[in-house]
């Protein structure tokens, strides 16, 4: 199932959307416009990154953001697709929503605006090799910011920003499947490698917005992509304590909302899967039984029950 829209309904939403964002900031035609890239597996944490990005380009001459989350909501019927569909409401309305960025896109670069663009470079190395490279031959700077982020770590982060959502009464909570979560993370170190060749800057950020490295284009190797993999490897004391932390307090709030069994089971068996881990790792274990006075025993039930 997808949902298919005409032209003219792209163009509208388009047009509304442009509206919204007027009414926000204003943009300025530049010379040499900037796309900034910003790229993550779903889950990094691209939007706690967003503040940042968005002063660094409004004191730039503004900027339009190709939003693919912000124009799928503007879709006909994407609140009533996102009840009835729950979860899978992100993945009919992918198509559609891809063809108002592609639209969007094309209005930035007639106008000549700076450009936001955020994603999980899903479509590969080749792909968006193609893309920066006509991007610049049409006068774009293209700056490639990285979220260098663990899959344990991006992975709780769906979970988070879904709980979230729905807590905030969000019309369209969003969820992106685990299979798409493994493999977009899974290749894109090695996209990051190719692009990191051709983009005219490179930044590498943790979660929490620090700075972890930058290079410029014709500097040699940029490095990026080993950062990342890196990364993506993170397995220390604390890092463990947290992630178990974080599937506790997961489990709570989907409980309490009476969620759906088979969404409670999933989150089960995660928390029970990071206890495990946790509690073989004698320092992440103190870390957790610190912050938790009292849950020792809980913890090592979880973690009991994912060996079973």
């Amino acid at each position: 199932m997808s949902l298919v829209m005409t032209g003219e309904q792209i163009e509208d939403i388009v047009q509304l959307y442009l509206t919204l964002c007027q009414s926000m900031h204003s943009t300025q035609r530049r010379e040499k416009p900037l796309l900034l890239l910003v790229a993550g597996q779903p889950g990094a944490g691209k939007t706690g990154l967003a503040e940042t990005n968005k002063q660094y380009l409004r004191a730039h001459g503004g900027y339009i953001h190709l939003d693919a989350d912000r124009l799928r909501e503007l879709l006909p019927g994407y609140a009533a697709l996102a009840a009835a569909h729950g979860e899978a409401a992100s993945e009919i309305t992918q198509a559609a929503a891809g063809a108002c960025v592609t639209r969007l896109r094309q209005y930035a670069v007639e106008t000549r605006r700076n450009i936001l663009e955020e994603g999980t470079l899903r479509a590969g190395a080749d792909t968006f090799t193609r893309y920066i490279q006509r991007m610049q031959e049409v006068g774009y700077l293209v700056e490639l910011r990285v979220l260098a982020v663990s899959p344990e770590e991006s992975l709780l982060g769906i979970y988070k920003r879904y709980e979230g959502q729905i807590a905030a009464h969000s019309p369209a909570p969003r969820f992106v499947p685990e299979d798409y979560h493994r493999s977009t993370t899974h290749a894109l170190a090695q996209t990051i490698a190719a692009l990191e060749k051709q983009a005219d800057k490179v930044l590498v950020f943790d979660r929490r917005g620090h700075v972890l490295h930058q290079h410029l284009r014709g500097d040699g190797d940029s490095g990026a992509s080993a950062i990342l993999c890196a990364a993506q490897q993170d397995n220390n004391a604390q890092s463990k304590a947290a992630l178990a932390l974080g599937w506790d307090a997961i489990f709570k709030t989907a409980h309490a909302r009476n969620a759906k069994p088979d969404y409670l089971q999933r989150i089960a068996l995660h928390q029970a899967r990071l206890h495990a881990a946790m509690r073989a790792d004698m320092e992440a274990a103190k870390i957790y039984d610190d912050k938790l006075p009292g849950a020792q025993a809980f913890s090592q039930k979880l973690a009991a029950h994912s060996s079973h």
